[in-house]
């Protein structure tokens, strides 16, 4: 996987066009499962401080947290709906430590469990 992701940065350094928040929505995809997607580790990955990161992110009406929660989301939606993994399988792709920091996580950001969650799609006949 290092060798992805230094590939991934040295395409990102080539081009410098390319939006920061764009940038580390991709490195928080490829770190997430790692357990130790963090500001410092995306920041390090980039060549830049985590300071810089956060001016740069808000310069683009973006925080590292925000991203984080919005791939989290998008993720979820994928493993459970359509890929149907188990939730402890999806709470470690998630970058969790466990599955009880994963369910107050789910349940804080859509209101229910995720097993209620799933069984409410799955009543419906729905994939998104």
């Amino acid at each position: 996987m290092a060798f992805y992701v230094r590939r991934y940065l040295d395409e990102v350094v080539a081009r410098p066009a390319v939006m920061m928040d764009a940038t580390v929505r991709q490195l928080i995809f490829t770190l997430l499962p790692s357990g130790r997607c963090t500001s410092e580790l995306v920041s390090r990955h980039l060549g830049i401080d985590r300071r810089t990161l956060t001016r740069r992110l808000a310069a683009r009406g973006a925080t590292f947290s925000d991203i984080l929660a919005a791939v989290r989301v998008e993720l979820v939606q994928r493993h459970i709906k359509v890929e149907g993994r188990s939730l402890a399988e999806t709470a470690q792709l998630l970058g969790f430590s466990g599955l009880p920091a994963f369910s107050r996580w789910f349940t804080t950001n859509f209101g229910m469990s995720a097993s209620h969650w799933r069984a409410e799609d799955s009543g419906r006949g729905h994939k998104p």
